[in-house]
């Protein structure tokens, strides 16, 4: 009897754990790791200009020591707003500028840049643009296009390309009524009418803060204004954007304006103006967003160049 008992609990037993496996899949290995009581970080870097085979340069040395500062906060996601690699080609660039990427211990996100265009997408680069380069390097990130979206729990990230939005390179440009556009249109209308909190990320800014004020960063300042009223018109929280080598923001019609371009390349102002390295970390409670700028805190014995 106590036999007969004992095989019924194991079969009992058997069927729960089956049951839990079935109706429960694993969470991906590529998923962010879950935030305590619904609060979650993400941080937002970019412009290093990284050259294959040179891990001494500043630039190098500069984001391998960010990176590592970050996977100390461990957040839930990262973005890298463009211009990772010093030129789109040859490949061995783009794979370089991967590889530090890959060092981060949290899901990581890459944004096109216009340097990631440049010198060609031949093997030798010397032809063509480097879009097709970061597409095959990135290609577990992206689709057929460069320009994606990111939905964490009540947030949507939404990535474009903007890489050619000061000259005439690339295919993907972002034109009002263009394919971009309308897709653009579409993620953030979508994300509105579900009240999710919206981010965009790119890499040339549309809006450009100066001092207390703005330009427009794109070459086409008609589709910059109205780039910039789509934002205020579907409640974006943050556009997030590169290009500058510095830290820049500036609150414009309900929108923060943030340039995070202190990864590694040059600097291009004053620290006091926002010339130094750093990150830019997002928080979000609920539905309050806020941030705040990290600069780099190991600065001891960095290269000149």
């Amino acid at each position: 009897m106590a036999r007969k008992s004992t095989l019924v609990l194991f079969l009992f037993l058997v069927g729960l754990i089956g049951y839990f496996l079935i109706s429960y899949p694993a969470v991906p290995a590529s998923a962010p790791a879950p935030a305590p009581n619904g609060v979650f970080t993400f941080v937002v870097l970019g412009d290093v200009k990284v050259v294959a085979g040179k891990p001494q340069r500043l630039s190098s040395v500069v984001l391998t020591r960010l990176i590592a500062q970050i996977n100390k906060e461990k957040p839930q996601l990262v973005f890298f707003v463009g211009d990772g690699p010093m030129n789109g080609g040859p490949i061995q660039n783009m794979y370089a500028y991967r590889a530090y990427l890959s060092q981060l211990n949290v899901p990581w996100y890459p944004v096109i840049g216009n340097h990631e265009l440049y010198h060609g997408a031949a093997a030798d680069g010397k032809k063509g643009d480097g879009e097709q380069n970061f597409k095959q390097v990135f290609s577990d990130k992206l689709g057929d296009v460069c320009y994606y979206s990111v939905d964490y729990r009540q947030t949507r990230f939404v990535v474009l390309n903007t890489a050619a939005m000061e000259e005439d390179i690339g295919s993907e440009t972002l034109y009002p009524g263009g394919p971009q556009w309308q897709w653009l249109n579409n993620e953030i209308s979508s994300a509105h009418r579900k009240g999710q909190l919206t981010f965009v990320l790119d890499h040339i800014p549309a809006v450009m803060p100066v001092n207390s004020s703005y330009t427009y960063g794109w070459h086409d300042a008609d589709a910059a204004a109205e780039f910039a009223k789509l934002m205020s018109k579907y409640a974006v929280k943050a556009v997030f954007s590169g290009h500058v080598h510095a830290f820049r923001d500036l609150p414009l019609e309900g929108v923060d304006y943030i340039i995070s371009g202190g990864a590694g390349a040059e600097l291009t102002l004053p620290a006091d103006k926002g010339g130094f390295y750093h990150y830019v970390r997002g928080r979000i409670d609920g539905r309050k967003f806020s941030y705040d700028v990290v600069p780099l805190e190991d600065t001891l014995g960095l290269p000149e160049k």
